[in-house]
């Protein structure tokens, strides 16, 4: 069985961006997505985990996760894909908030991940040494 790999980040959820971007040079199988909340927030906000491949690009298709709007300072919110999320060798997992309404809420979001490994699609350009 291949190793779980973790990526993390922190950032502030009061602005509607971009944040964050896991790359997937081997492709990956998305096993959860957290976020841990770092401080008191009142207003709550979206965030999506969009896979970009290529030039295309998910709407919230690996996963979204919504902060409610109460005080949740030191909990955890978690989503398990409930099927399979596959991002291609090559792509990777953008993480944006969409919808805020908060003031400097800081969080640490979390992406767990199997790389798939080598494939002959990523291997063409390969030559022995």
């Amino acid at each position: 069985m291949k190793q779980k790999n973790r990526s993390q980040a922190f950032f502030d959820v009061a602005t509607a961006a971009d944040k964050w971007a896991v790359a997937c040079p081997r492709g990956a199988e998305i096993l959860e997505l957290n976020c841990a909340i770092l401080g008191t927030d009142a207003g709550g906000c979206t965030i999506k985990f969009d896979s970009l491949q290529g030039s295309t690009r998910g709407d919230g298709d690996i996963g979204v996760l919504t902060i409610p709007a109460s005080n949740l300072i030191g909990q955890t919110i978690q989503e398990i894909p409930a099927s399979v999320k596959r991002v291609a060798a090559g792509g990777a997992v953008v993480i944006q908030v969409t919808v805020e309404n908060v003031t400097n809420l800081l969080v640490c979001v979390e992406v767990v991940w199997r790389d798939l490994g080598e494939s002959d699609a990523n291997t063409t350009a390969v030559t022995a040494g």
